[in-house]
């Protein structure tokens, strides 16, 4: 296996795991470290009326999938599978759909959410 092969299925499979922690946690509604801007401290059950930030919470989950993903990248049938053009591709797209359709769903949250 060459290098290349390597590092693509590498990235390949960092992206998603990361993507699938993300995910996962957003979704599902893992728990997640949220800090408090205005307190200046971190909690896992913030007040009904704190101003919070789970965004870093979030990053964590990321980083937990990308970690526990990266095993993957060196098993032989995964590179095969990266070696091939369209994967890369189809990795890209899927990360892009994600991507949107987290963003659109904390727009449409905070649309509903918000009053004028």
């Amino acid at each position: 296996m060459s290098a290349p092969d390597r590092t693509n299925a590498s990235a390949i499979c960092l992206s998603l795991g990361a993507l699938l922690g993300y995910a996962a946690a957003y979704f599902f509604g893992l728990p997640k470290p949220i800090y408090l801007p205005v307190e200046g401290a971190w909690t896992f059950a913030p007040g009904p009326e704190s101003i919070t930030m789970g965004w870093y919470g979030l990053m964590l989950w990321g980083l937990a999938g990308a970690v526990v993903a990266l095993p993957w990248a060196r098993l032989s049938r995964v590179q095969a599978v990266c070696r091939r053009p369209w994967v890369m591709g189809v990795v890209l797209a899927l990360l892009v759909a994600s991507m949107l359709g987290i963003a659109g769903t904390e727009f449409v949250h905070w649309i509903l959410t918000h009053e004028p």
